[in-house]
């Protein structure tokens, strides 16, 4: 039996950490174009000290796998996007994006509806 692949065991800790912080609705998809990222991960937060401490939890996650695990699947450094006050924020290790998301706004975009119609729900 083969050792996972570097994004496959990125992506088993990315889930597992997120869900020891409490993420809510924790969905994983696989882009059915793999044009942007391998992996699509959204999860729900409950307010923006939530959305605050699981980037930070997920950011060092991330950053401690790319130092220890080098891969031209990745980006050297993780990329950021959003704030916590705005519900919406991005981590962008390029063969996984993250989306750390407030229920509400992610009820109002549909997000879920939009990824299942273009990608596969990936069960870990």
């Amino acid at each position: 039996m083969s050792a996972p692949s570097p994004i496959d065991a990125l992506l088993k800790q990315v889930v597992s950490d997120a869900d020891q912080k409490k993420a809510l609705d924790i969905r994983v998809y696989k882009p059915k174009s793999t044009v942007i990222t391998d992996f699509i991960v959204v999860m729900s937060v409950q307010n923006p000290i939530h959305a605050k401490s699981l980037l930070r939890e997920l950011d060092r996650t991330v950053s401690d796998f790319l130092k220890e695990t080098p891969s031209d699947d990745f980006y050297a450094h993780v990329k950021q996007s959003g704030t916590p006050e705005s519900g919406w924020l991005i981590l962008d290790a390029n063969a996984i994006m993250v989306h750390i998301i407030s229920e509400a706004i992610r009820a109002e975009y549909q997000l879920d509806s939009l990824f299942e119609k273009r990608a596969v729900i990936f069960h870990l």
